[in-house]
This record gives structure tokens, C-alpha cells and sequence, in this order.
């Protein structure tokens, strides 16, 4: 991404953090939308989300990438998912969700 995104900086102390990584290819694409499973990951690396017990979760294998840090959202109170015992770590989050995320981790 240009040096002259708007973000480009706010993005490259995520990146040097280990907030933020990336695609695989090595780019961030800043405009694509977030999913849910990606928000758990960002919010449990940037505030060391540790897991105490584990919940059965319908729709997240234990070898997805967005497994423990869905775990670390459960173990700490940030959800409790949906009533059908799934995440749905594919679906795009809005800023809301997020929003009452990161306020919930703030109040522990």
C-alpha cells in the first residue's frame, strides 16, 4: 500500500506490534471488509487474550486459525456467540459488534 494512504501509518505500527499481519501475499488490502473470526484475532494479539476454558464452538475446527483467539473471546467474556452454538467467524463484523468487543475487554 502507498506510503500516502491515510492509514498507512496506523497500519504499519499494527503490522510491527504482531497486531496485524497481512494476507499470506504479503498485503493488507486495507478496503476489504473484516470478518469476525479476523476480529478475534486482531483483539486477542492486541490484548493477550488468554484462554482459561474452551467451548465447544459448531463451526470453528480446532485447527482454524481463528480457533483460539474465538476461544480467548469466549474464556474472557468479550461473547457468548450465538444461541446455535456457532461464531460465524466468516461473517463480516460491523463496527458496533466490534465497538462492544473492545469495550468489554477494556471493562475487565
Amino acid at each position: 500500500m502507498s506510503k500516502s494512504y491515510f492509514a498507512s501509518g496506523v497500519i504499519q505500527i499494527l503490522t510491527e506490534r504482531s497486531i496485524t499481519k497481512g494476507y499470506p501475499d504479503g498485503r493488507f488490502y486495507p478496503n476489504d471488509s473484516l470478518t469476525r473470526g479476523d476480529a478475534a484475532v486482531l483483539l486477542k494479539r492486541a490484548f493477550n487474550l488468554k484462554v482459561d476454558t474452551y467451548r465447544e464452538i459448531t463451526d470453528v475446527n480446532k485447527g482454524h486459525y481463528t480457533y483460539e483467539p474465538i476461544q480467548g473471546l469466549y474464556s474472557n467474556g468479550v461473547t457468548i456467540g450465538y444461541p446455535d452454538g456457532t461464531f460465524k467467524p466468516t461473517k463480516e463484523i460491523s463496527r458496533a459488534e466490534f465497538a462492544v468487543f473492545v469495550s468489554r475487554i477494556l471493562k475487565q
